[in-house]
Formats: structure tokens, C-alpha cells, sequence
């Protein structure tokens, strides 16, 4: 049986699909649909390089940044 392996997205291909989303207003479940992509992925990419507000996304910061943010 062959192993399947995982796609990889280059960090510019991210923040382009985050873009899509914060900056043009479309929906997270219609940018993961024409990239082809899961839609929790792209909630991981705007927690990662997006602006994202929520207190959800809060708790992924690393220390500095909680530090900075409290």
C-alpha cells in the first residue's frame, strides 16, 4: 500500500488564502473551497498569519506576544 504524503503550501500561498478572507470579505468555507483546501485549514493560517482578534486566537501566542498583549 502506498503512503500518501501531504501536500505543503508555500508561506506566501497562505497568506494569500488569509488575505482572501480578512482584507476581501469572503467566507472561510468558500477561499478553502476554490483552493481546494479543508476549512480548518485556513482558521490555522489566520491564526497563524492573520489578524486575527479573537480571544481564540490569542491563545496560540507564544510567550513575548501574550506578554505584550496582557
Amino acid at each position: 500500500m502506498a503512503k500518501q504524503s501531504r501536500r505543503q503550501y508555500t508561506e506566501d500561498f497562505k497568506r494569500e488564502a488569509v488575505k482572501l478572507v480578512e482584507e476581501q470579505g469572503r467566507g472561510v468555507a468558500e477561499v478553502a473551497r476554490s483552493l481546494g483546501v479543508h476549512r480548518s485549514q485556513i482558521e490555522r493560517w489566520r491564526i497563524q498569519y492573520g489578524q486575527v482578534s479573537s480571544s481564540a486566537g490569542a491563545g496560540h501566542l507564544k510567550g513575548e506576544e501574550a506578554e505584550e498583549l496582557k
